[in-house]
């Protein structure tokens, strides 16, 4: 069924157009805001820029002509940018397609109205005819049209949209002049149900098509498709002007989520729906969604928008489509790592090949041969997973068949145990395989994932799948001009035209110590190599040579011997080392500085009411002065050389980008100095205070200028200066001007520059710059990326243990970096909260699951009977604690030379002041509001002792002084004096001298006596400055972590959290032991606390009312499994009343206990399934085939997680007596 396509087309009625206005409608006006008044900026130019980039240190002495027309030939590039260009040029020539098409097929479609008085027949007609032409152009297997306003439809009008004569046809009424489906399909495929919907307008009618739409799915257990008009987006990002996140967004993405469909991206457009006003409106209100088994019949499924021609709406098609994909290269798989014999080969293999030359080019060499080997033994040894696993599974029918006749004997059963485990095994590595292709890192393999990892690797495959491209007014369409296509754009890209630039100098530029470059030069040892190397994942992908980071894991040793005799730091990069040390360079950045800075300058000039103007530029990058090779739809293609810019990858490149950068800052500075830039003012208060004129993150540019002409001229000749010098080009299609408070004639200032008009809040790193305090809109991108990424089908094909994973990642990925800088609203907690919570307890099917445990408990850390899943507000509140232990301790850091310019500073310096006024768009102020709250758990460690306040700050490990001293800080003179003005020291001793407003009285003297003892026995080190500590850490320093914890306290349990996380199970057995642990698993018991009411009795012995500790401990069956176990081990026990106390007093510590720590959770694990087995699907088992169960998956589970492999179940056996 291949390259099959199931098309939507909406039918609204809409007035005739003319040739002209199709034109319009099909390539809208340029919409591109930064074309230039010809002759006025080159004007300046030509009259300004030598001089000007010579007082910007530019040195063109001599070269003046050379000079001049560089800067000309920037200011040409930048007056005719090749995207606006190429999207000018891409639009007409839509259009003229556009136009031959909407000839061909007539005019519009619309069965109900007429396009003009008195066209009637006519015009059905003519609609008619055009949606054939469309239906047959698509060659769509089903159809399915909306809004027909037609209230019956007959076989011949059907006929005469769809010539298919095996065509089935199904249409539901319109309701007087609006609605009507009309659903047409072709009767020889597999089953499947479609449903057609026409969505509600009102939200209250919209809840009722939802609950319809929820008992629709239950009727059939077949593969099932949503598709059609639905009247609501998911997301705010689905309107072109995105606003809040309405309560009808949320009903729909809940209904998406709680029936498990699939919501495909939508290819070749963003929005499906305009109004054709000006300015316009659009939304993607139309839309497909798959039932996951749906896509397992076409797993290179797209969704894709096409040509809007007869209706408001674009006409949506789902094609089942194929897979492109070039020539097949060698990669390798990290399962062959799982077979025994595999690092041995490769020793074998290794040491038989002889290359003599450099150490990079034996190491290339040798690789290059080693895949030869490793290809003809995966095809000759170690075999096909897939078909390993259809014969073994075979095998298995085969014997359960032989069972079924009376045939099976004792030679029978055991092999089928040995069949199952042999079968055990191929599952996992096809479960690693496909974990690889994935990409997946947060979820390890062995829990039985394998669909989900499938999924993922065929949503990979479809998204990274290029069936065309367009490159200005070129479109590429075919294989073999994408390839040429794009080989040639980056060949040109990274291409240096020009032959002669200026120098920069007259620049002062921080330098080094001798000290500091003398360790910038030291030579690395190979265990710095080894560390390295084993700090990246092993996961990732492949380099150009088709080896994994696994690889050299593993095989480390065979190969480092050709590095021995490295002496260059070039002979270690073939194996892509760059990664890791590039992080370990970088470690300790704060990108959040940058944000913070930008929206406090951002609020003093919004408040200062003066005019200004934030330029965002983005610098294109170059990287790679070395060959290159672009991997399109998985073939390598077009090797070429680079002759400008950085080696992405390289742990040399973002230092050198830096260097780069510094030179644009530095031209920035003279330009603010020289009075060309004027910059932000943090402190309206005073005008000679701190200036933010620009701020700089990698290629991310923001300069702060006045909202005049001369501040942009002046700007653009500081960019021309710096592209002139740099050679690093303005990506104008990117950058934009966003004007602050009232600018008049915005329009033309922007012509000076170019770019686009932009407005606040705007991006900046990935964060909001200028929305306005607790903004509920700047959280709608976080919480849309987390519903994709919990999307309900994937929970269905994860473990528990497994969404617990995704769950922990997708929140430490997603919403950290907004947290870590803004409030989040208590509405927005809650929301993702609940997403974290329907994720965790949903599963396979459509029924309502269980919250089995509460989200307090579950947020509770493991040691204390949790899960280790973080509350939304006290996890904000944490990070935020973190800048405020920076203030304290970064004293020169100039993002706190900006808060304290701004809100001043506290005496002791250890916070600033509190702000006072609105909110506005800064952040500080509610960062601050934290400090009463943060300042009761740190500790001071007293040096000079001029900034700590000897009464009120915990400076004593035994607590604040006015609270082990209170009489005498009641009389005291001074309650907020500091540390140095009560001592003094005679040479290195100290005197104490406690100022107090009146004589003591005889009561008070014995306080007062033990005061003194206590002062006296401290240790003073008055040779350091005061410190903040942290005392909830062993080294002092604050940890967010630990700031959590202390936020969101529980009470401390003895929770037997070692027996259940610590022992080697499967990650989702692991999980329900918890709930056991937890007595939360849904035993018959637990059922009737939550209002069901079933019979009271025990699926196992069919006796005794089934709760959580009958069934695993106290169950005949549980029983027979625990007296097994015991002698198995020679081990007598007296078993207690609970699992929760039969955890804690199982664990035994030491190598040598991995299996006895493991049966718990494993005999509990196989009693639940039994049960469930039982209860489910009536199929018992007897308690001999349980026994034989156990101790086979304990074997497996022991093999999995250790290097011990056993050649038989009774090998495994026999080990056991001998712990």
């Amino acid at each position: 069924m291949e390259g099959q396509c199931l098309a939507v087309v909406p039918c609204v009625s809409i007035p005739e157009v003319s040739t002209e206005e199709v034109l319009l409608d099909i390539s809208p006006l340029n919409s591109y805001r930064g074309e230039y008044i010809q002759g006025d900026q080159s004007e300046w130019v030509r009259q300004n820029m030598e001089a000007f980039s010579k007082q910007m240190g530019v040195s063109i002495e001599g070269c003046e002509l050379e000079a001049m027309t560089l800067f000309t030939a920037i200011e040409r590039r930048w007056r005719q940018p090749g995207v606006s260009r190429a999207r000018k040029c891409t639009n007409q020539t839509k259009a003229r397609k556009g136009v031959r098409e909407l000839r061909n097929l007539s005019t519009t479609v619309n069965y109900g109205a007429s396009l003009t008085q008195g066209s009637g027949r006519r015009s059905r007609g003519l609609k008619r005819s055009q949606i054939k032409n469309a239906l047959k152009l698509w060659k769509g297997e089903v159809i399915c049209l909306q809004e027909t306003k037609l209230e019956n439809i007959s076989r011949s009008v059907v006929r005469s949209l769809w010539s298919n004569r095996f065509a089935d046809w199904k249409f539901l009424e319109s309701e007087g002049a609006s609605g009507g489906i009309l659903l047409i399909m072709c009767k020889d495929q597999f089953e499947w149900a479609f449903s057609g919907v026409y969505g509600p307008n009102l939200d209250v009618d919209r809840f009722i098509l939802w609950d319809e739409l929820a008992g629709v799915r239950s009727w059939w257990g077949v593969p099932w498709c949503i598709g059609g008009d639905f009247n609501v987006v998911r997301f705010p990002s689905e309107k072109l002007r995105a606003g809040r996140l309405t309560r009808a967004m949320t009903t729909f993405s809940d209904f998406i989520a709680e029936l498990g469909l699939i919501d495909l991206p939508l290819l070749e457009g963003q929005f499906t729906w305009s109004n054709n006003q000006d300015p316009p409106s659009k939304s993607r209100i139309d839309r497909f969604l798959l039932s996951s088994d749906w896509e397992d019949h076409f797993s290179h499924v797209v969704q894709k928008a096409l040509r809007r021609f007869v209706s408001d709406h674009c006409p949506i098609s789902l094609d089942s489509g194929t897979y492109i994909r070039g020539k097949s290269y060698f990669k390798f798989e990290n399962m062959w790592l799982r077979h025994e014999a595999f690092t041995r080969k490769v020793r074998d293999w290794w040491g038989s090949y002889d290359f003599q030359g450099s150490p990079s080019f034996v190491l290339a060499s040798k690789l290059k041969v080693l895949k030869e080997d490793i290809k003809k033994w995966n095809r000759e040894s170690f075999g096909d997973v897939h078909i390993k696993k259809l014969e073994l599974m075979r095998d298995l029918q085969d014997l359960e068949a032989k069972e079924n006749q009376g045939l099976f004997t004792g030679e029978d059963r055991v092999h089928r145990l040995n069949t199952q485990s042999e079968l055990e095994k191929t599952l996992l590595l096809d479960e690693v395989s496909w974990r690889q292709k994935s990409r997946v890192q947060w979820l390890k393999e062995g829990d039985k994932n394998t669909k989900f990892f499938h999924r993922t690797a065929n949503a990979n495959r479809r998204n990274n799948c290029i069936e065309s491209m367009t490159n200005g007014e070129l479109k590429w369409e075919t294989q073999d001009e994408i390839r040429e296509g794009i080989v040639a754009f980056y060949k040109d890209l990274y291409s240096e035209r020009e032959h002669w630039r200026p120098v920069l100098g007259g620049l002062e530029f921080s330098s080094l110590e001798a000290e500091e470059a003398t360790h910038l030069e030291r030579p690395f040892s190979e265990e710095e190599v080894v560390l390295a190397l084993n700090q990246i994942s092993g996961e990732k992908a492949p380099g150009p040579d088709g080896f994994t980071l696994a690889f050299f894991h593993h095989c480390w040793d065979v190969v480092k011997k050709e590095k021995v005799g490295a002496s260059d730091v070039k002979d270690f990069r073939p194996i892509s080392l760059t990664g890791s040390i590039y992080k370990i360079i970088s470690k300790g950045r704060q990108i959040q500085d940058s944000v913070l800075i930008a929206n406090e300058s951002l609020d003093s000039r919004i408040k200062s009411d003066i005019p200004g103007l934030i330029c965002k530029l983005d610098l294109e990058k170059a990287y790679d002065p070395f060959r290159f090779s672009v991997l399109i739809n998985g073939t390598p293609c077009g090797f070429f050389p680079s002759s400008r810019g950085l080696r992405q990858g390289d742990s040399l490149s973002p230092l050198l980008f830096v260097l780069v950068m510094e030179a644009l800052s530095r031209l920035m500075d003279r330009a603010v100095d020289r009075g060309y830039l004027e910059g932000f003012s943090v402190d309206n208060s005073n005008a000679a205070g701190l200036k933010v004129s620009h701020m700089l993150f990698a290629d991310d540019t923001l300069v702060f200028c006045g909202a005049t002409r001369d501040q942009l001229y002046h700007l653009k000749g500081v960019m021309l200066c710096f592209e002139a010098v740099s050679g690093l080009r303005i990506n104008l299609g990117k950058s934009e001007i966003v004007p602050i408070g009232p600018v008049a004639d915005v329009e033309n200032l922007v012509q000076v520059l170019g770019g686009r008009v932009g407005s606040l809040p705007m991006k900046y790193l990935g964060l909001p710059l200028g929305a306005r305090y607790k903004s509920k809109e700047i959280w709608n991108p976080i919480l849309e990326k987390m519903e994709r990424r919990l999307a309900g089908w994937k929970r269905s094909y994860l473990s528990k243990g497994g969404r617990l994973n995704l769950i922990k990642s997708t929140l430490s990925s997603l919403p950290t970096y907004f947290l870590s800088l803004f409030a989040v609203p208590a509405s927005v907690a809650h929301r993702i909260e609940k997403l974290q919570r329907d994720f965790l307890w949903g599963g396979l099917g459509d029924e309502f699951k269980f919250h089995l445990v509460n989200w307090r408990t579950i947020c509770a850390p493991i040691q204390q009977g949790g899960l280790g899943l973080r509350r939304i507000i006290p996890f904000n509140q944490a990070l935020l604690g973190k800048w405020l232990w920076r203030f304290a301790n970064e004293r020169n850091a100039y993002w706190r030379q900006v808060i304290v310019c701004k809100y001043g500073c506290e005496r002791d310096g250890w916070h600033s002041k509190e702000g006072r006024g609105r909110h506005g768009v800064c952040l500080w102020k509610h960062i601050q509001a934290g400090w009463s709250r943060f300042s009761r758990y740190v500790q001071y460690t007293v040096g000079s002792g001029d900034s700590v306040r000897f009464w009120v700050d915990r400076w004593s490990e035994e607590g604040l002084l006015r609270e082990l001293f209170p009489a005498i800080y009641q009389i005291a003179l001074h309650k907020q004096a500091t540390v140095s003005e009560y001592l003094n020291w005679h040479q290195d001793d100290m005197v104490w001298t406690v100022t107090l407003q009146r004589s003591l009285q005889d009561w008070e003297l014995g306080e007062y006596t033990a005061l003194m003892a206590f002062l006296y026995q401290l240790k003073i080190n008055r040779t350091i400055v005061d410190q903040l500590r942290w005392p909830s850490t062993t080294s002092g320093l604050f940890e967010v972590r630990s700031y959590y914890r202390l936020l969101n306290f529980h009470n401390t349990t003895n929770f037997p959290w070692r027996s259940i996380w610590q022992s080697r199970v499967p990650h989702k057995v692991a999980v329900f032991s918890w709930l056991v642990a937890q007595g939360k698993i849904l035993t018959l018991d637990n059922l009737r606390r939550r209002g069901i009411w079933v019979l009271d009795w025990c699926f196992m012995c069919k006796r005794a009312g089934e709760s959580v500790n009958h069934l695993m401990i106290h169950c005949e069956y549980a029983q027979e499994l625990w007296s097994m176990i015991f002698c198995l081990f020679g081990v007598s026990w007296a078993m207690p009343q609970t699992t929760y106390e039969l955890l804690h007093c199982w664990r035994r510590k030491g190598p040598t206990y991995v299996v006895w720590n493991a049966i718990p959770s494993c005999l509990m694990w196989l009693l639940w399934r039994e049960r469930n087995q039982r209860a489910f699907e009536d199929v018992e088992r007897h308690s001999a085939d349980l026994k034989l169960i156990l101790i086979r998956t304990l074997m497996e589970w022991t093999a999995a997680i250790s290097s011990q492999s056993f050649p038989s179940v009774f090998a495994f056996i026999d080990g056991c007596m001998y712990l």
